[in-house]
């Protein structure tokens, strides 16, 4: 079955710039992933304070976030 079937190969450029942008999507995933993770983290650390009275929410100091482009 599988041996009249026809497989497109690229050029051997071609199949290198795929490859390079495929390397450069997976590394901007991995860092949106890694930030998505620090960003959780840091409301889970945020919303532990707030409950337990360890932080008020008018003492918060959110401009570097706000620098960062974290929040508006």
């Amino acid at each position: 079955v599988l041996q009249n079937l026809e497989i497109a190969v690229p050029r051997y450029e071609e199949a290198k710039t795929i490859g390079e942008t495929l390397r450069v999507v997976d590394k901007k995933r991995e860092l949106a992933v890694k930030k998505k993770d620090l960003l959780t983290d840091l409301f889970r650390t945020l919303l532990h304070q707030l409950m337990t009275a360890q932080i008020r929410v008018h003492d918060l100091d959110l401009s570097e976030m706000e620098k960062m482009g974290v929040i508006q």
